[in-house]
């Protein structure tokens, strides 16, 4: 089956909490303790080394988001100036920049980076109305919220060659995938026949909404409005064939299955759930073949488990678990995070 490997950032006793693994396997996000926020980011380098970190003023907390494949780090802090959120980003050297949401809106959720630097994210506005937005290199910041996304959008990842992919919410609020491209244009991301449902809300807190691959492969979620409803995984290729999929294998009845990442093999990692409100990770290879991840030490009660946050080209799989004295993850809860390696 594979490896697993284990970890907590050093002097966390309030929780691990991986965000981002990038290609080369380092993980960023964030941890707790009982030293002033909190909350702190860290990143893991490939070699299970730690650096921790606090943006300068971060009086409530520190929440990375992603790291890109060159150790540039983005994400979001909180301090008592202005709206009270910000964004960051630390470059792999350890210097900072940080940037306010426009008119007077807070950073808010989570932000994505490439190697050139370009940040997709997303803000709030003064009416709460969720936006996204891209930051070029040079610091230039501009709403692109989807034309039809009149109630608000959120991205969920960027190529190294500026595609944004991400959800908007139409005028009845159903959530639709989008593909916006570097010069801007808009397309659709939905599930096959153009079913919606691309905000699955019981994964959505760790990631999961659309991934893409160098190859133009997108791995999606999408609800599927029969026996109750489930959430099934898509795959959409790049000359516009589906294919889908459950990772749970239990009774057709409010199954959820969602990516979280898909690497160049095209294999899929993401999380479920098993019938009795537990989270399990996945990972489904390109030829169909899907295996049940479960951290050891992972608690089998409401709301605990695994889950997975992303994948590199090798393979290697990044997640976190909850334990069965740590609480909930729609809750209070103490995570850990893990490694998982495949044979």
């Amino acid at each position: 089956m594979g490896t697993f490997i284990t970890f907590d950032v050093p002097g966390a006793v309030n929780g691990t909490f991986p965000a981002s693994i990038n290609n080369g396997g380092a993980i960023t996000g964030s941890y707790g303790d009982n030293i002033g926020s909190g909350s702190h980011g860290f990143i893991r380098a490939a070699n299970g080394s730690f650096v921790t970190f606090d943006v300068q003023g971060a009086v409530f907390g520190t929440f990375p988001s992603a790291v890109s494949n060159n150790g540039d780090t983005v994400g979001s802090y909180q301090d008592n100036i202005g709206s009270g959120f910000h964004g960051f980003i630390r470059t792999a050297k350890g210097s900072f920049v940080t940037f306010d949401a426009p008119g007077g809106g807070f950073i808010f959720g989570s932000s994505f980076i490439n190697a050139r630097g370009e940040v997709a994210g997303s803000y709030f506005d003064v009416n709460f109305v969720q936006h996204s937005f891209l930051r070029t290199a040079n610091g230039e910041l501009t709403p692109i919220d989807p034309p039809a996304g009149v109630n608000g959008s959120f991205p969920s990842a960027i190529t190294p060659n500026g595609v944004i992919l991400g959800v908007y919410f139409d005028a009845s609020f159903a959530s639709i995938g989008f593909r916006r491209d570097s010069s801007g244009n808009f397309t659709e991301v939905t599930g096959p026949g153009g079913l919606t449902g691309q905000d699955d809300p019981y994964s959505l807190s760790f990631g999961a909404a659309l991934s893409i691959n160098p190859g133009g492969e997108i791995a999606g979620t999408y609800f599927e409005p029969v026996a109750g409803g489930n959430y099934r995984v898509f795959l959409l290729s790049k000359d516009g064939q589906y294919t889908t999929f459950d990772a749970a294998n239990y009774p057709p009845c409010c199954i959820f299955s969602s990516p979280t990442g898909i690497n160049p093999a095209g294999t899929v990692t993401g999380l479920l759930n098993d019938g009795f409100n537990v989270y399990r990770g996945f990972l489904r290879t390109s030829d169909g073949n899907v295996s049940v991840l479960d951290a050891p030490g992972a608690g089998t009660g409401n709301f605990q488990g695994t889950v997975t946050i992303g994948i590199t080209p090798g393979g290697l799989v990044a997640g976190a678990y909850v334990g069965p004295n740590d609480g909930s993850f729609l809750g209070p809860h103490q995570s850990h995070g893990f490694l998982f390696q495949p044979q």
